[in-house]
């Protein structure tokens, strides 16, 4: 990234089974100009999907995930990717309704690296998206 404020080049994904809460991401992606965004409403497609970006060669910067949905939670996406060196350079963000410093401290052990509450505006997500790329240009 030539400028801090261009996020273009930045593919993003987001695993929520509510639709409202996909919209609001994509909307906050939308305004920042990021390159490519997708949603999955199905965690098992999620994982698929990030699977299958890693396998092209054009891997998920960043990935937006709901503790709680069906079937899979987020946390078990992130236990799915987080021993596997070649997802090393996705960066996780776990929404949460959750408060639990238990259940944070779980989501950090697995690869979490920020957390936004539920329900969250999309200020709240522009601010977290901002600071995540932040953080991954300084481990650059």
């Amino acid at each position: 990234m030539k400028n801090k404020n261009d996020f273009s080049n930045l593919k993003a994904l987001t695993v929520d089974d509510h639709a409202l809460a996909r919209r609001i991401v994509t909307n906050a992606l939308e305004s920042l100009q990021v390159g490519i965004i997708d949603e999955a409403p199905d965690p098992l497609q999620g994982q698929t999907m990030i699977e299958q970006a890693q396998r092209i060669g054009k891997p998920y910067d960043l990935v937006f995930l709901d503790w709680s949905m069906p079937s899979l939670e987020g946390i078990d996406i992130l236990r799915h990717f987080q021993d596997k060196p070649e997802h090393a350079n996705t960066s996780f963000i776990m929404f949460t309704a959750a408060s639990e410093k238990g259940e944070m401290l779980q989501a950090v052990r697995a690869g979490v690296i920020a957390f936004i509450p539920k329900p969250a505006s999309q200020e709240t997500i522009i601010q977290k998206i901002k600071e995540v790329v932040a953080l991954r240009e300084n481990k650059k």
